[in-house]
């Protein structure tokens, strides 16, 4: 579960993004996103996600992501007439550790159809993994964290915003 500061929900059976190689040593990886969201603690704005991450391990320093996405009522105006209402996008990444436990990474999200508002969002992360909680320190073009806010934050100017992340696994 994700709640953000603008009280957005969302529910999302989360990809496994740490990329751990297979059991059979396979470095390849392929998993299934699924979420529901809503603005206002889930009252208003209701959409939901639907992808696959396919992740490739590269020796044990780096990862490379791709996520092709497509998430369902996502124009905010709510007009019946207009018919693009749903987005479909495909997120690429790639993670480098630099630090046992420290890793950089990099994201882009362009729209491939539907719904656009501006260019596609793309973000920086630095990323701290040891312990608990994790700390995420963000730079992106795009304030949205859900997927649903991602087809919604498209920055057609130069506006960057920072912002950080504290996360937790309680498995």
């Amino acid at each position: 579960m994700h709640r953000t500061s603008d009280r957005s929900i969302q529910i999302l059976r989360p990809a496994e993004r740490s990329c751990k190689e297979r059991a059979d040593g396979h470095p390849l990886s392929l998993d299934v996103i699924a979420t529901l969201e809503g603005a206002n603690n889930m009252r208003d704005a209701k959409s939901s996600a639907i992808g696959v991450l396919l992740s490739k391990k590269i020796a044990k320093v780096a990862a490379l992501y791709v996520e092709p996405l497509f998430v369902v009522n996502s124009n905010p105006s709510d007009l019946a007439a207009d018919p693009d209402n749903n987005t479909a996008m495909i997120g690429l990444g790639a993670r480098c550790r630099i630090r046992p436990a420290v890793y950089l990474v990099g994201e882009v999200t362009p729209r491939v159809g539907g719904y656009q508002t501006g260019r596609g969002p793309g973000q920086l992360r630095h990323r701290g993994a040891s312990g608990r909680p994790h700390l995420q320190i963000n730079i992106s073009n795009g304030s949205g964290t859900t997927l649903g806010q991602l087809t919604r934050s498209g920055v057609s100017g130069d506006s960057w915003f920072i912002g950080f992340n504290i996360s937790r696994k309680f498995f």
